[in-house]
């Protein structure tokens, strides 16, 4: 079933498509992700991810991520997926217990999948045609093919190996079969298989007209072609043995049937001439004279409706069912049936017949070559196992292929031949016959004996008249040895037993007239009788005259002389036994060269053998272990045959492809496979390690080691990936061939793969995983450029903080290896101090070159004052225990730097937001402590506003998140409060503020909140840091219509979008959601996410060049009415209400609010002066944090600060 149509790119955009990539992204709906064109400079405004950056991919279309986010251990690695032009698209997965073990292509858009299991609904061991263009799927086989190994495209026809049964038309076919695209067929070869548990392991095709099978087998199914036999034997099909008995003086019965004798008793294959309702029915034949009948030979009906599928036949006087032998016309093979005997149906007759090379293969000799039995594609030939004498035969039919049962006819022979002193029986049914045996009688008064009888009889008075006498011309067809019998029937049934003479018998040769026997018969016996009158060896057709001798009891009265038969039995044919001689059996041990012409000629006779004795079948039958399991491979014009234990040998093959001369490879150990690559053919299994360094060898004219593979390989796939052909084995070993490099999976690019297949127009599948990044080995912190493009900051390390100190310095911050923290900048010169835990805060003070930062440990949290000129500690204040400093802004005017953090200062009454004097080193409250809790963030807004950011408290409202401080009246507006989640971070933009916690995003502009969903995600969607900046693209939509305005925001965190899927980085031009970036981290860097950091010159949000007003201020606070509460809706805002107020209070308000201002204005002022003044401009030095060793051979300031 497809469950999901994905897609990745890796590189840029594919300018040339292959040949049904376009096809499959418009027939799947597959998206181009067009990555707006940001302002991003390397010396300003450059855009940096902090942290432990391993490799990053930017998204270019739907679906990619699959492709870039590893592949996890308990995924499902069998997917197929559609790879061309670094272009992924996964199109099926598979349930877990299904595999795609062989992908083959076909034709120009198409591609044969086999394997276990299903896919799309289809079972893969019915072998599947998987067509690019319409993105269908179609079952090749009915049957399912249980085991494949090998996958032979030819042209149109395609041939399948491995070890499977396959049923069609009763005939069972082992290991190996075809399809034909063009007439959507699926059949078995000529030689129908390798017999019964055979295996195929390889199928290769030698040339146009050769295919070379190698496995492990012995012989054909269809094994009458592996008979070899000399030109004698191919006259054996013109050899007509036994006497056709005539029936055209048979009588018939059939009740309730069709019944022409006419057509019966002289067959045309053609046409129907018995016809019976329903699928059963019964014809009686009384045969013209007792008969011990040999064979039957069968004309099925031609109408397929009618045609008969079982049948047995009866005998009379015995009464019993006849036990039978046939040959099977598919299978080639003697059998015997009795109550049940097949007949098949004329087509498959005829598909029998096209499969066999000589006429000689539809022939069997039984009785030591005195009768025989054949098939054509008209008829079936049954022998009798027991010859009995019958006066009648009867044929049931018990089944039908269609609807009826019909016949076009059945023949009786025997094999004596019968010749009869009543001529008419010896007069064929039908003229076919050119000559036949005969008889004369003399000129006397001849008459039937009896009238249920067949012999002839005349009266005779001695000396008076003819002498009665009847000739016998009997019509042999080939020479031998003979006996010939005289039947002489019993006087009791006719009275004349008083009358009876002697007769004179005599066996004339007909070459020159003599007498080869000669004997008197007395005819007075009781009974039915025979006598032999020769025994020998004939090669011509001889005479018997029968002739009246004598009375027995008196010598002038009138005597009775009766004629029956003489039988000439068969002994042995000379031709016969020439046949037997000359036949012999060709030996097969897995290895079997099919040659298509051979099996396309349209001759039966043709003096060409459809199976050769050829080299190449030869060439186990010595040095291989008998039953051997092969593997096979062409290289050119050499020939591997990889052979399990017995090792690998190397045949040089001729035009011809006759070997001219062989080799052993000296391999000790097993081989499990031979497979071809784009270098030539690989060997490989479980080699001796004393002897090959590798289990992988290659052959291309010399051998190679592959790798250093040392474990035992049964399996192998190969696919091309960037140019790069990529041998792997087992699913487990990737090697290289580009590289000649062993490769294993990394966070950068991982493998997985069972089987793959490409066309020539660069249209790959492969059923496995996949997992490639764009930019690999970044190592650290990365410079993302205008040209979607990543640069590893490697001289740099993995900082997970930093700060613009001017366009030509930046200050990071990052782990070392003794785990503290330390600064070093972006020229790759570090400072002299050191952290034992986090930098949580940095701010510059850049008129003053110092440096302020905010730490924290497992013990407490720390303040520090640097001076950049000297890197020396101006100051360095411990906070309280668990305690840190989030953000910072600075107050030049007042020498004074607001902290805000998690922390308390003792002796003042502030908790989490202090003013920290750095002249003085003195802590002082803010606005008389009218704000405390966590403050997350501090940032100047409009000049003369502060924004306060975090979860606190103040006199008159909880759980504030964020409110905005007015620096001229201390008037604290309260814009977002009620929740407990505290805000993690904050941008503005113009006169808007986007701020956002763990999981949302949301806006604040005219006084209202705005909340910004992130594209399509779901609930696991987390926010790290957001970065703004502008885009040079003309046609990105702009926000609100504005012309000006082309800013945009990079969110960076765990997006998990219901299109894109997991990604890490997206970009809204509040607009749309557009997915930006697919990242990996480092496995040291993964519970230290990467920060996003924007290199450009932001100080004057953190730089107030206004004058604070002193700490024992109380701040004036209002709350916002526009304020969402913990269960307002997404996307509404939420306008601020208005009480109206008469005109004349408003003016008098003002008039009161600007003289109390005026007055607290300059009293505050002097007090400041006062408080914060600095007397002689230097700063007091206190102790530093680290010794004067660890500040050696810094860089001198004066190559860092450009006010130096």
């Amino acid at each position: 079933m497809l469950i999901k149509i994905l897609l990745g790119a890796l590189l840029l955009i594919p300018q040339i498509y292959a040949s049904q990539l376009s096809s499959l992204q418009e027939n799947l709906n597959i998206t181009h992700i067009n990555i707006p064109n940001l302002n991003l400079t390397t010396d300003d405004n450059s855009f940096e991810l902090l942290g432990g950056i391993d490799s990053l991919s930017f998204y270019r279309y739907t679906g990619q991520q699959n492709f870039t986010s590893g592949i996890l251990p308990n995924s499902n690695s069998n997917g197929l997926t559609y790879y061309s032009n670094n272009t992924f698209i996964q199109l099926y997965e598979p349930s877990l217990d299904s595999r795609i073990e062989r992908i083959i292509p076909f034709g120009s858009d198409s591609f044969i999948l086999s394997g276990k299991g299903s896919l799309g609904g289809y079972s893969l061991s019915n072998q599947l045609l998987f067509n690019l263009s319409s993105f269908s799927l179609k079952q090749i086989f009915n049957q399912t093919l249980d085991s494949v190994n090998s996958i032979l495209v030819d042209g149109t026809v395609v041939c399948f190996g491995g070890n499977f049964t396959l049923s069609t038309n009763s005939l069972n076919g082992h290991s190996v079969a075809l399809w034909n695209y063009t007439a959507n067929s699926t059949s078995l070869l000529p030689f129908v298989g390798f017999g019964e548990n055979s295996l195929i392991n390889s199928i290769t095709k030698l040339n146009d007209d050769n295919i070379l099978f190698a496995g492990k087998f012995y012989t054909l199914d269809n094994s009458t072609l592996l008979n070899v036999v000399n030109d004698t034997m191919r006259n054996i099909s013109d050899i007509n043995l036994g006497q056709l008995i005539p029936l055209s003086a048979a009588t018939w019965s059939s009740t309730g049937s069709f019944f022409d004798e006419e057509t019966f008793v002289c067959p045309d294959p053609t046409i129907e001439a018995w016809f019976q309702n329903g699928t059963s029915g019964t014809l009686n034949c009384n045969l013209p004279f007792d008969v011990a009948p040999t064979k039957i030979r069968i004309y099925n009906s031609p109408d397929p409706d009618n045609e008969i599928s079982l049948f047995r036949i009866f005998s009379d006087p015995s009464e019993s069912i006849m036990n039978l032998t046939y040959i099977d016309p598919v299978l080639g093979q003697l059998k015997h049936c009795d109550a049940f005997c097949p007949l098949y149906t004329k087509q498959v007759l005829k598909s029998a017949s096209e499969n066999v090379t000589l006429s000689s293969e539809m022939i069997e000799l039984l009785n030591d070559n005195t009768s025989d039995i054949r098939w054509s594609q008209d008829f079936q030939e049954f022998a009798f196992v027991n010859q009995l004498s019958a006066s009648s035969l009867r044929f049931l039919a018990l089944n039908s292929y269609g609807t009826n049962v019909g016949l076009s006819s059945f023949q009786i022979y025997q094999d004596a031949y019968a010749i009869f002193a009543n001529n008419s029986l010896n007069e064929p049914s039908c003229n076919s016959l050119e000559s036949f045996s005969s008889s004369d009688l003399s000129n006397n008064t001849w008459t039937r004996g009896m009238d249920d009888q067949n012999y002839v009889k005349t009266t005779y008075i001695p000396h008076q008249g003819v002498l009665p006498e009847v000739t016998f011309h009997p019509d042999l067809k080939y020479s031998g040895q003979y006996s010939i019998e005289l039947y002489t029937p019993g006087c009791q049934q006719d009275n004349t037993c008083s009358s009876r003479g002697i007769v004179n018998v005599t066996v004339w040769n007909t070459n020159n007239n003599s007498i080869l026997s000669t004997t008197l018969i007395y005819q007075n016996n009781d009974q039915l009788k025979y006598d032999e009158l020769y025994s020998g060896y004939l090669n011509y057709s001889p005479k018997i005259t029968v002739t009246y001798h004598s009375g027995i009891y008196s010598g002038t009265t009138a005597g009775t002389v009766v004629v029956d038969r003489l039988n000439i039995m068969i002994n042995s044919l000379d031709i016969l036994n020439e046949i037997h001689n000359s036949t012999n059996s060709l030996e097969l041990n897995g290895l079997f060269q099919y040659q298509l012409s051979n099996f396309s000629t349209s001759s039966k006779d043709s003096s060409i053998a459809r199976v050769a004795n050829t080299s190449i079948n030869q060439l186990t039958l010595t040095g291989f272990s008998s039953n051997v399991s092969l593997s096979a491979s062409l290289y050119n014009d050499t020939l591997l045959v990889g052979a399990g234990d017995d090792g690998l040998s190397i045949y040089e093959l001729n035009k011809d492809l006759a070997i001219q001369s062989s080799s052993q490879q000296g391999i000790e150990g097993k081989i499990t496979g031979l497979k071809s690559y784009s270098n030539g053919v690989l060997v490989y299994g479980d080699f001796n390690s004393s002897k090959e360094s590798s289990n992988v060898l290659s052959f291309n004219g010399s051998f190679d080691s592959i790798g250093n593979i040392t474990s035992p390989i049964t399996n192998f796939a190969n696919i091309t990936i960037d140019d790069s052909e990529l041998l792997v084995f087992d699913n487990n070993l990737i090697f290289n061939v580009s590289s000649s490099s062993q490769i294993s999976n990394t966070s950068s690019f991982s493998l997985s793969l069972w089987s793959s297949g490409s066309n020539s127009n660069g249209d790959t599948l492969f059923s496995g995983a996949l997992s490639q990044v764009q930019f690999t080995n970044l190592s650290g912190s990365v410079s993302i450029a205008n040209n979607l493009s990543a640069t590893s900051l490697r001289s740099i390390g993995s900082p997970y903080a930093a700060i613009f100190l001017n366009d030509s310095v930046t200050g990071y911050v990052l782990k070392n290896d003794s785990s503290t923290s330390e600064m070093i900048f972006s020229d790759g010169s570090k400072a002299p101090w050191r952290w034992t835990g986090y930098v949580d805060s940095m701010l510059y003070l850049t008129n003053q070159s110092m440096l302020a930062v905010g730490s924290s440990s497992s013990v407490n949290g720390e303040l520090s004052i640097l001076n950049l000129d000297s890197f020396k500690v101006l100051a360095n204040e411990t906070l309280n225990q668990n305690s840190s400093v989030k953000t910072m802004v600075h107050f030049e005017r007042n020498s004074s730097i607001l902290v805000g953090g998690n922390f308390s200062i003792s002796n003042t009454e502030c908790f989490g937001l202090c003013l920290y004097n750095y002249t003085g080193n003195q802590w002082y409250t803010f606005l008389n402590g009218t704000i405390n809790g966590t403050i997350t963030k501090l940032q100047i807004f409009n000049d003369s506003q502060l924004i306060i950011a975090g979860v606190f408290d103040t006199k008159s409202q909880s759980s504030v998140n964020l409110a905005l401080m007015n620096l001229t009246d201390n008037k604290l507006v309260l814009i977002r409060w009620g929740f407990k989640e505290p805000v993690k971070d904050f941008i503005t933009i113009d006169d808007n503020i986007f701020a956002w916690n763990e999981t949302s995003l949301f806006e604040y502009t005219s006084n209202s909140w705005v909340d910004i969903p992130i594209s399509n995600s779901n609930s696991s969607t987390t926010i790290d840091s957001i970065g703004w900046t502008t885009t040079t693209d003309n046609n990105l939509k702009k926000r609100d219509n504005s012309e000006t305005s082309n800013n945009v925001l990079i969110v960076k965190g765990q997006i998990y979008d219901n299109v894109y899927g997991h990604i890490q980085a997206m970009i809204y031009n509040f607009e749309e959601w557009i997915p930006y970036l697919s990242i990996n981290s480092l496995v040291s860097s993964a519970n230290q996410p990467a920060e996003l950091f924007i290199d450009r010159d932001v100080s004057k949000l953190f730089d107030s060049q206004l004058a604070l007003q002193v700490s024992n201020t109380t701040a004036s606070i209002t709350a916002s009415s526009s304020t969402p509460t913990p269960t307002s809706s997404p996307k509404k805002k939420l306008h601020q209400s208005k009480k109206k107020i008469d005109r004349g209070f408003v003016v008098l308000i003002g008039l009161a609010l600007a003289l109390g201002t005026m007055t607290v204005l300059g009293i505050v002022g002097v007090i400041l002066a006062y408080a914060f003044r600095d007397d002689d401009g230097d700063y007091d030095v206190i102790t530093p944090r680290v010794n004067e060793d660890e500040m050696l051979k810094t860089v001198p300031p004066e190559k860092l600060m450009e006010f130096i």
